[in-house]
């Protein structure tokens, strides 16, 4: 059974998150596991007239606390909307360490196919809790990586946008998007933005063609187009805007445009703002032992 690895610093947020995928669990046939990385918390010099916090409750019973409430707050929800079907199941982990020491581990080990977490809010939580940013945690996860951003969280996937820049790894990305959309019966556009001024891009043959042959009328809920714009960001979010897109997607790559603007900031300032949840892929997907797939249409496998 596959594994949904939900990410919560208990803020509101990622409850709002793990809610979102409690709506995904059912079409993927998944189950979730609520994650928190629990991090020693440095010794506080004491000074006087300083309130020292009550040294009997350890910050890992907390922890481990939350954990429980915000499962059993799931399981309430489950129970509430899984009727007459098969019921996810919600688990919870705690481990010490940074998230990025312990993604990969709890990918393989769990079978995660998705990578579920609240878009950063910038509170000293936040920063205790994850002590990284998002984009620590898409530099080292080996799966793909579903960003909710605050109050848009996930209710319906009707449209998705996949932004292609025809790198290889692009395949991977979409092979799972048209998996996806034959559960969810979402529309997938893959979009190229053109930037004014810029060189052209590398046109990588191979992906242009797997492109267009998946677009074709064999696939009737695969679109795909090429666009020009003044700013990547800008011409996104008009397209997303304008189609009433549900979620965006792309590959990372760690030296791209796309990524390096999301390090700066600027994803968060533009899309964030908009609301738009984000699906990141990484740029090489793990392949799973014995697991052999056919690409879709072009004979090219895993």
């Amino acid at each position: 059974m596959k594994t949904i690895l939900v990410l919560t610093n208990f803020s509101e947020n990622s409850v709002k998150a793990a809610e979102s995928a409690v709506m995904l669990a059912g079409r993927l046939r998944a189950n979730i596991l609520l994650f928190n990385s629990n991090y020693t918390v440095p010794a506080i010099p004491y000074y006087p007239g300083v309130i020292l916090v009550n040294e009997n409750i350890s910050w890992e019973d907390e922890c481990e606390n939350k954990l429980k409430q915000q499962a059993e707050h799931l399981r309430k929800i489950i129970a509430d909307i899984y009727l007459d079907q098969r019921k996810p199941t919600v688990r919870v982990l705690l481990k010490e360490g940074t998230l990025a020491s312990n993604l990969n581990e709890i990918v393989r080990k769990e079978n995660v196919d998705l990578i579920m977490m609240g878009g950063r809010t910038g509170t000293n939580v936040d920063h205790i809790m994850f002590g990284s940013d998002t984009s620590a945690v898409i530099d080292h996860t080996i799966c793909p990586v579903l960003i909710v951003p605050e109050k848009r969280y996930i209710t319906k996937l009707s449209k998705v946008i996949f932004a292609t820049n025809y790198n290889e790894s692009d395949i991977d990305a979409i092979e799972y998007l048209v998996k996806m959309g034959k559960m969810f019966e979402f529309q997938l556009e893959i979009v190229h933005v053109n930037i004014y001024g810029e060189s052209g891009t590398r046109i990588n043959k191979e992906v242009v063609d797997y492109i267009t042959q998946l677009s074709d009328n064999k696939y009737p809920a695969v679109t795909y187009k090429s666009v020009k714009g003044k700013d990547l960001i800008e011409r996104l979010n008009h397209l997303c805007k304008e189609s009433e897109t549900d979620l965006l997607a792309f590959t990372h790559q760690h030296h791209s445009y796309f990524i390096r603007m999301l390090k700066e900031g600027v994803v968060k300032k533009s899309l964030f703002k908009q609301q738009l949840p984000l699906l990141v892929f990484p740029s090489t997907l793990e392949k799973r032992p014995g697991k052999v797939v056919k690409k879709a249409m072009t004979g090219h496998k895993q």
